[in-house]
């Protein structure tokens, strides 16, 4: 919501859409639309599909950590003739 009101701002202070779009690094497009009241959220933050599986996935995490480190391989480097 920063950034909106940063773009708001430069707007009530005369300054041009293509300057608002210099300076905040967004586009004139999304410079528009918080000016003509589209886009109040720049940046929608959306839930992870995964949130729903947190606790399951938190509660085997320790176990899933003990049992890839006993199976990890033993890397050997090998030397190959030519």
């Amino acid at each position: 919501m920063a950034t909106a009101e940063a773009i708001l701002t430069l707007s009530r202070q005369g300054v041009l859409i293509r300057q608002i779009a210099r300076t905040t690094g967004h586009s004139r497009k999304l410079v528009r639309d918080v000016l003509r009241g589209i886009t109040g959220d720049v940046f929608r933050t959306r839930q992870s599909s995964l949130e729903t599986y947190r606790p399951r996935l938190d509660a085997e995490r320790p176990k899933a950590q003990a049992c890839s480190a006993t199976m990890r391989p033993s890397w050997r480097i090998s030397t190959r003739s030519a």
